[in-house]
């Protein structure tokens, strides 16, 4: 305290000036007595925090709406107009008052929330696809409209969808995560159903009368599914010429491949080559170097050739096949049913199916009523096509046997099961001849002789094979081959059994069919003939030929039994008896049928012919 200088009663206008000198009203500065220094005042300054701004907002008067109590001026950091980046921004502001004299300058800040937006993205829906289409840069190709990042979709690049309508969803991940939120898209595409690719060129030749096959029907594709053809198969073509096919393919998976139906061009050919006999056309004998003389013509000629021969067929039972010789029948009851089957006889010796076959029997009607003709353990049995009224038949009405191949060329080979009765054989050749259609061709061959003594030259059964064949040359001419004479001279001559062949004139050891071959497990001298064998590739047969050796030192021997290992043989059957030792080659041989390489020889014969025929005609 200041010490007491005046006296108490001093008047009350003097205290008010004491009071004004010791408490000033002004903050800061001297007053004007210089007594006491006066402080400015302070501003009240308001500023609510903003609320929070998506990235990309350039600061406005909404967020920089600082107020104060007194009259001033405010300048912002940052200034308005200022875009910030994501997360909790400063914001300052300094304000100046109009009376700075008085007033000091303030500065205050708050913080705004900056959020991160989603980037725009565009993705236009994209062009329909095929199913099997793999997912590429076509359809998944969003845009971020500049945003720098990555793209991920579902299904991903290279996925396959299946047909329909189908969502396709992208996500996309900025770089700037501080600025960018993660945003996706989605659009619809449509995935059209494939069309299967359906490759179909009919390779299999055919004729006028033959049934379509696998080798006709034979189109493929690129998925799995099932073909319909129309005609189907087994149908006959009884038209030539170009002829229109169609096959309906389903595919397995129909929810994303089409039905797709396709047509293909057949040329059917006029006419074929059918060939008319026994076992020696049947070929396929013995187990090794199997073949027919058919199949080796089809490779040789543009004509399809259709093997048409029955093992142990005779010559009247081949001409009603072929339908030059009438047949009749005589029906159970003398009745057909309307449905169903019926039992049948025929003449002995006149059916047009054996217990040989043809396995499926043969087609043809009776009193008009279609159906096939079967064998079944000694009964014959007529089956009707289709249903329809019963039919009275009395006695033994024709069965008219069908003829799908009447028009094709005709091979004739026959007569080995006719017990050398030339005039019948003649006779029934001759009808099967003449059901040949006018101006076209057709072949008889000879018959051929085996190894036997007694059809060897000079043999009872010889005179007789080359007299038919002499009388078929006769009659037939240019439409006769020797088929015989040409195998006869095919015989090798570095073989000695060969060469005995053809002293024999017979067809030669070497041509031959093949039923096994084994070797010799014991050395043999020139008069034994008990033999072992041993690496058999099948088991030996009675009655067949058994060649022992090869080259010079060869011969055949007749098999009279077999007995596990052992083989009992008669010698001087053709060759060279001679000693032979262990580990000699055997093989056992038909004696009459031929292996691939003589049917080869008929083959070419038969092609040679129609090759001149179809040179001398333009057929």
């Amino acid at each position: 305290m200041y010490p007491k200088l005046w006296p108490s009663a001093l008047p009350g206008v003097l205290m008010f000036f004491l009071v004004l000198v010791w408490f000033p009203t002004d903050c800061g500065g001297e007053s004007d007595l210089g007594i006491a220094t006066r402080h400015p005042v302070i501003p009240t300054v308001t500023w609510a925090t903003p609320a929070p701004i998506a990235y990309g907002t350039a600061l406005s008067a909404t967020q920089l709406d600082a107020t104060a109590s007194i009259a001033g001026s405010f300048v912002y950091s940052p200034t308005i107009g200022s875009v910030l980046s994501g997360g909790a921004q400063k914001l300052s502001v300094t304000f100046t008052p109009e009376n700075s004299a008085i007033y000091a300058t303030v500065t205050a800040s708050v913080t705004i929330q900056v959020n991160p937006v989603a980037p725009a993205l565009t993705w236009a829906e994209p062009s329909a696809i095929v199913y099997g289409t793999a997912l590429g840069s076509a359809q998944l190709d969003a845009s971020s409209g500049g945003v720098t990042g990555t793209f991920s979709y579902s299904p991903s690049a290279g996925a396959l969808l299946d047909a329909g309508t189908r969502t396709l969803s992208a996500t996309f991940t900025a770089t700037d995560t501080d600025d960018y939120t993660t945003a996706s898209a989605s659009v619809t595409l449509t995935v059209a159903k494939a069309k299967p690719a359906i490759t179909w060129v009919p390779a299999g030749i055919i004729a006028r009368g033959m049934a379509l096959t696998s080798a006709q029907l034979d189109a493929t594709t690129n998925v799995p599914g099932t073909f319909v053809y129309s005609p189907a198969a087994g149908s006959i073509v009884n038209s030539s010429g170009p002829q229109t096919l169609t096959a309906t393919f389903t595919p397995t998976e129909l929810s994303n491949y089409e039905e797709v139906k396709v047509s293909a061009m057949l040329d059917v050919l006029p006419f074929g080559v059918a060939a008319w006999g026994d076992s020696l056309t049947v070929g396929d004998q013995g187990n090794i170097d199997q073949g027919s003389f058919p199949t080796e013509l089809a490779e040789l000629i543009t004509l399809p050739v259709v093997n048409e021969a029955v093992n142990a067929n005779t010559t009247t039972t081949i001409g009603i096949r072929e339908g030059g010789i009438p047949t009749y029948a005589t029906v159970t009851d003398g009745s057909i049913p309307a449905t169903g089957s019926v039992d049948v006889t025929f003449p002995d010796g006149w059916a047009p199916v054996t217990s040989r076959g043809p396995a499926g029997g043969v087609g043809g009607t009776i009193l008009g009523v279609h159906g096939v003709v079967t064998y079944d353990a000694g009964t014959y049995i007529f089956t009707r096509a289709t249903p329809g009224s019963a039919v009275t038949a009395p006695g033994s009405p024709q069965f008219v046997v069908d003829t799908p191949y009447a028009a094709w060329i005709p091979i004739f080979w026959e007569g080995r099961n006719d017990s050398f009765d030339d005039s019948w054989i003649e006779s029934d050749i001759a009808a099967q001849v003449a059901f040949v259609p006018p101006g076209q061709t057709y072949l008889v061959l000879s018959d051929i002789n085996g190894n036997d003594p007694n059809e060897w030259a000079g043999g009872p059964w010889y005179t007789d094979i080359v007299s038919l064949d002499n009388q078929l040359g006769s009659i037939y001419g240019s439409h006769y081959l020797d088929i015989r004479k040409l195998l006869v001279n095919s015989y090798d001559p570095s073989q000695a059994t060969d060469v005995a062949d053809f002293n024999h004139d017979e067809p030669p050891t070497s041509l031959r069919a093949i039923f096994t071959t084994a070797t010799l497990a014991n050395a043999i001298g020139p008069t034994d003939t008990v033999l072992t064998v041993e690496n058999a590739t099948f088991s030996i047969q009675n009655d067949a030929v058994l060649t022992i050796g090869s080259g010079q030192n060869a011969e055949n021997a007749y098999v009279v039994s077999v007995s596990g290992d052992t083989v009992t043989v008669e010698r001087d059957l053709g060759g060279v008896n001679s000693a032979h030792e262990a580990g000699t080659p055997l093989s056992e041989t038909d004696p009459l049928h031929l292996n691939t390489k003589g049917y080869q020889i008929v083959a070419n014969a038969v092609a040679k012919f129609l090759s001149e025929y179809a040179s001398q005609t333009g057929k």
